[in-house]
């Protein structure tokens, strides 16, 4: 395994394997990142994985695990094809003994086949690997499954795709790893002041990069002759209502200037018609003109090649199609440059699942009902956080040059992986993480329906071959579990199953382990905390629904853990759905502290909203003793919060505290 790690994530292999990157774009696909800035960050993020690999090879020598060498099948998208993708699912894999099947992708077939050919001979020219374990399939998609049907369910896919493909996918396979995507959402009030931010993140690679934005939230829309439409404005009101109308209307208007000015007049319907257009004209709502002209300066490249020549990492390319069937319905095309955008209603936000049109600069623009500043414990702000759980962005960016309030409130009520704070001085985008300096990124779907997905989020980093590993029962049957705090151990009394126990305690400590300090801090340029966190603050409950035939404890001990003993417990109500008609699991509730602690209610869950639903009986999945870490990634959150800036003690000091962040109950 020294001589595998050493040789796949040589220097050697890297730059070869880069090298064909690059001749792959310049001839053929639709994409661009600045490879000489990726190389150097995987040559940095490779050793953070090679030490969780060789943990995770150690805790296997120790006795503690067993990881599955079944062979692993990647579906990955070429970005990122030298860290985050295809060469860290593949490599990480092959570094563990781990064969790899990499299969190829409709739009970057040559690259995949390419990158796989120069490793494969540099496996028979550097090193005794069999060869036998790296294979290429080049399949169509229509087919995938034949092979899945065809293959043990041993075999996990490591997909990195749309939500629609996994969701396919995981119908006919059970172990399906998948990272989807997600809108991408930036908040500012600030929007022509940080207009450079705001192209490079809508158009980066064409808008071919996962974490390229989708959503934009504007507030304070500073228009820039308000100043002189508005007296304008006010002197066109005044002529009009001089005249007598024959039929009156009884109306209040209200024209910002610097000052609020409302006037109550008597007009007739033809003058209202006019007077509101002359008041949207003045006030701060967004208009179609205001975002049009706001991309008129974005570069246009005539494809990556030239991307690269230039060093132009963002912005529109000229040879990638554009909607040649017609434009999304409710969409503008931008005069100039192939891009889309779509003011929604004001006070109104996209519709749940919105399509990301990937290889598209394509926009949703969203704002106040009446195009004000964008604040913390607003109704608004509320009605965002909602929108932002219900639809999981990759990457929630907030530009605020007040103070960090907006950005604390948005993240403390949402439960996405990567956010970013900024400033006009140095603006936040949604396109920025490093894994390796503790920017923790991730991929994941929907929380409650997350399963549909994948059978685990993917955090990055991470070492691959975790996500098909398992305890030894032997293992867990050795634990004592001495370091848990005593309700916790009285907790872990209540299982039955002495398997689930030793489970119970390896979870616990990890728990205890993963929050002994609080969040940990990014080691990077710019300022960042990462760790577990808990549900969303205010928000809707995680469900544990106990079905009628369940009659002991274990399987909702097992899953219940990570809430019952940390600050989680607030995000959580238990439903026995039967009422425990005969009491034999509310006694046991009752003896685990569960009733005491907890809202547990023994009737059906009537309430509508909920963060997560967990199933325990009929229609709950085993519990396969999972690696803890990627189990309890199932129910709560997980990733980093960021500042712009380096050594930003104003930022510390704004979320270290924060109550989002997971901490284990003293009782």
């Amino acid at each position: 395994m020294r001589e595998t790690k050493w040789f796949l994530s040589s220097r050697l292999v890297s730059s070869r394997l880069v090298s064909s990157r690059l001749v792959s774009w310049i001839n053929k696909t639709n994409y661009i990142l600045t490879q000489q800035k990726i190389y150097f960050d995987s040559l940095l993020a490779n050793p953070v994985e090679w030490q969780m690999n060789d943990d995770l090879l150690q805790a296997e020598t120790d006795g503690k695990l067993k990881i599955n060498r079944a062979p692993a099948f990647v579906a990955c998208v070429s970005n990122f094809s030298n860290f985050l993708d295809l060469f860290r699912k593949t490599l990480r894999n092959l570094e563990l003994g781990v064969p790899v099947v990499v299969l190829s992708r409709t739009n970057t077939s040559q690259h995949c086949f390419r990158w796989f050919e120069i490793l494969l001979d540099l496996i028979k020219e550097e090193t005794n690997i069999s060869p036998g374990m790296l294979t290429f399939a080049s399949v169509h998609p229509d087919n995938i499954q034949h092979i899945f049907d065809s293959v043990s369910d041993d075999c996990p896919m490591l997909m990195t795709c749309s939500r629609d493909l996994a969701k396919l996918v995981k119908k006919g396979k059970s172990n399906v790893i998948a990272s989807t995507g997600g809108p991408n959402t930036l908040v500012t009030n600030n929007l022509d002041a940080i207009s450079d931010a705001v192209k490079v993140s809508a158009g980066i690679e064409n808008s071919g990069q996962c974490t390229a934005m989708r959503h934009v939230v504007v507030g304070g829309i500073n228009h820039n002759n308000r100043y002189v439409r508005c007296p304008l404005a006010v002197a066109s009101l005044f002529v009009l209502v001089r005249k007598s109308p024959e039929k009156s209307y009884f109306c209040v208007f209200s024209l910002t200037i610097q000052f609020k000015l409302s006037l109550v007049v008597s007009v007739s319907r033809t003058e209202i018609v006019i007077l509101l257009t002359l008041h949207l004209y003045c006030s701060n709502i967004l208009d179609g003109n205001h975002v049009s002209s706001l991309f008129d300066t974005i570069d246009v490249v005539e494809g990556p090649g030239k991307s690269l020549m230039e060093g132009k990492f963002a912005g529109v390319f000229e040879d990638a199609p554009f909607f040649p069937g017609g434009l999304p319905r409710g969409y503008v095309a931008h005069e100039k440059v192939d891009m889309a955008y779509k003011v929604n209603e004001p006070g109104e936000l996209p519709p749940k699942n919105i399509d990301e049109h990937w290889r598209r600069v394509v926009l949703d623009f969203s704002q106040k009902s009446d195009g004000s500043a964008i604040k913390a414990k607003d109704d608004f702000t509320d009605k965002l956080a909602t929108w932002l759980v219900e639809n999981q962005p990759i990457s929630v960016a907030v530009n605020d040059d007040g103070n960090y309030d907006l950005l604390k409130y948005i993240w403390e009520r949402t439960g996405g992986v990567v956010y970013t704070g900024g400033s006009i001085e140095n603006p936040a985008l949604t396109c920025q993480a490093r894994p390796q300096e503790g920017e923790i990124f991730g991929e994941f779907p929907v929380r409650k329906d997350l399963r549909q997905y994948s059978k685990f989020p993917v955090v990055v980093p991470s070492p691959t071959a975790a996500y098909n590993a398992t305890y030894r029962e032997e293992y867990l049957l050795r634990k004592r579990g001495e370091s848990l705090p005593d309700y916790v151990k009285n907790y872990i009394k209540s299982c039955e199953d002495d398997v689930y126990k030793g489970y119970l305690m390896e979870m616990g400590e990890y728990l205890l382990d993963a929050t002994m300090d609080g969040p940990r801090h990014g080691c990077g340029e710019r300022t960042a905390l990462w760790g577990l966190q808990r549900p969303p603050v205010d928000g809707a409950p995680t469900v544990f629904k106990v079905k009628d035939d369940v009659k002991n404890f274990d399987e909702l001990s097992v899953k219940l853990l990570p809430f019952f003993m940390t600050n989680a417990r607030k995000s959580a109500v238990v439903v026995v759905e039967g009422g425990d008609k005969n009491g034999d699991l509310s006694k046991k509730l009752q003896k685990a502290g569960v009733t005491d602690k907890m809202d547990v209610r023994f009737k059906k869950f009537l309430g509508e909203e909920f963060f997560n639903e967990v199933v325990i009986g009929k229609a709950g999945e085993e519990i396969e003793l999972a690696m803890v870490g990627q189990f309890v990634s199932l129910y709560l959150c997980v990733g980093h919060v960021k500042s712009t800036k380096g050594g930003d003690e104003e930022f510390i000091k704004a979320f270290s505290g924060s109550e989002k962040w997971l901490r284990v109950n003293k009782q």
